[in-house]
């Protein structure tokens, strides 16, 4: 396992060398971590060297007391100084869920850092207050069920539940104090990206309109609905998101 320091904590983070030219980041989201990524790591590892590393507080990586308001810009600053330390200028990158939003916030603060970013099924901008809620109130029975807690020891560790409480309270400061969750003028980004969302997503209501309103701002933008496909797209049709992610690449080569 490797480790590097960022505000005072330490990051898990690794490279999976497969011996290709490209790079290709994978950002996790929120409640989850680089674990998620097991098989399309596996999958993707065959046209790229795959690098993962799990965010401040969550993870592999160092606790912290509470997620901070800036939680995306906070973890996308984290993400440039990895990618500094590993001495890489720019590369590819999907981002997932908490995982787009950090990657948005990446080419905000860095425009040139991502060659292509894919990020899929988001927030947008931010939450209603009774969207939180909603959020909020799933994620709190979630956690008297059974397959929940199961998947939550295995991504965030034995203390999965402080964590998970920590999230619950971001997504509950995000609607009642309407925080922003990408900073900076995206109309500033040249970027290639490609915006995926599905109808049916499950956990975040109206997840077309919210991802769109960002596809709008970004001036190099494709934004995908599907009809189908629970949260996140990427996980739960993953023949789907495969395919149009090499499709996507393969187009700005």
């Amino acid at each position: 396992m490797s480790y590097f320091n960022y505000d005072g904590k330490n990051i898990y983070y690794n490279v999976f060398d497969n011996g290709k030219e490209e790079n290709l980041l994978m950002l996790h989201g929120n409640c989850v971590s680089h674990k998620m990524f097991r098989s399309e790591i596996k999958y993707f590892g065959q046209f790229y060297n795959i690098i993962v590393f799990d965010y401040p507080g969550i993870g592999l990586s160092d606790r912290v007391e509470i997620f901070r308001d800036d939680y995306w810009n906070y973890n996308a600053k984290c993400c440039i100084e990895l990618l500094d330390m590993l001495n890489i200028k720019q590369i590819k990158a999907i981002g997932t869920s908490g995982g787009a939003l950090c990657g948005l916030n990446v080419v905000a603060l860095d425009p040139n850092r991502f060659t292509a970013f894919i990020a899929d099924s988001f927030m947008g901008f931010g939450l209603s207050l009774i969207d939180s809620q909603e959020i909020s109130k799933r994620r709190k029975k979630a956690k008297t069920q059974f397959i929940h807690v199961a998947f939550w020891k295995d991504m965030i560790g034995e203390d999965w539940s402080d964590v998970v409480d920590q999230d619950i309270d971001l997504m509950e400061r995000v609607g009642s104090k309407q925080l922003l969750t990408i900073h900076g003028d995206l109309s500033k980004v040249f970027t290639p990206i490609l915006c995926v969302a599905a109808e049916t997503d499950e956990l975040i209501p109206n997840t077309p309109e919210k991802v769109k309103a960002v596809a709008d701002k970004l001036p190099n933008s494709r934004n995908v609905v599907y009809n189908y496909g629970k949260h996140p797209f990427m996980i739960t049709q993953k023949a789907e998101f495969r395919k149009l992610a090499l499709n996507f690449f393969k187009e700005l080569n």
